[in-house]
């Protein structure tokens, strides 16, 4: 009889426990809650893009020994895709291929003289802030002038800022770094050129 008076003040007292424990919010189960830290913006990724702006020019154009000189001014449509590493100490580096319609034209011996497209290759070198990375790059371009085909190797700045996830604002500023030659019906031309374009950039990212 006696352990039977035990066993029901046994179970009396666990039923009165699990009823306080209730009562005051507790659970039977870990309430401890598991912490993720919020992704890293880094420049580990490919990406396609499309930006415009302006560019302008001043060529000097060779006839028969002869000297002239115009200036090409207009406006850039542009594209571009590439791929960048964010390596040690948030360095960054990439490789971009690129190119563009343009209408920047001049008046050379009263004709009409216009720019069309340009092809190039860049590779560059920034670092990163977060979401936010300048740096340099350095390429080399092929431009269509009515006078002939310009080939160049380009220098200048740029700056990306990531707006989201999946997003950039690119800004570039360019400049010729050794005057593009060109040939055309015996007439040398060389062109000192700069060009300034905003765009955006869709990411994907590089697992």
């Amino acid at each position: 009889m006696k352990n039977i008076f035990t066993a029901i003040a046994a179970f009396m007292g666990c039923m009165m426990f699990a009823s306080g424990a209730i009562a005051g919010g507790g659970s039977f189960e870990s309430n401890t809650k598991r912490y993720v830290a919020p992704d890293r913006i880094t420049w580990n990724h490919c990406y396609a893009g499309v930006k415009a702006g302006a560019e302008s020019g001043n060529v000097e154009a060779v006839v028969n020994g002869l000297a002239y000189d115009y200036s090409q001014n207009g406006y850039i449509i542009a594209g571009a895709v590439g791929c960048r590493h964010q390596g040690l100490n948030n360095f960054v580096y990439g490789l971009e291929f690129g190119g563009g319609f343009t209408n920047a034209d001049g008046s050379f011996a009263s004709t009409n003289v216009e720019k069309e497209s340009f092809l190039n290759v860049k590779g560059s070198l920034g670092y990163s802030f977060g979401r936010f990375k300048p740096g340099l790059f350095l390429g080399y371009e092929w431009s269509e002038d009515d006078l002939g085909d310009v080939n160049t190797w380009v220098g200048g700045v740029e700056a990306n800022y990531r707006l989201a996830p999946r997003w950039s604002l690119d800004f570039t500023a360019q400049t010729t770094l050794d005057p593009g030659d060109g040939a055309y019906n015996g007439i040398n031309i060389d062109t000192d050129n700069i060009k300034f374009l905003a765009g955006f950039s869709y990411i994907f990212p590089v697992k």
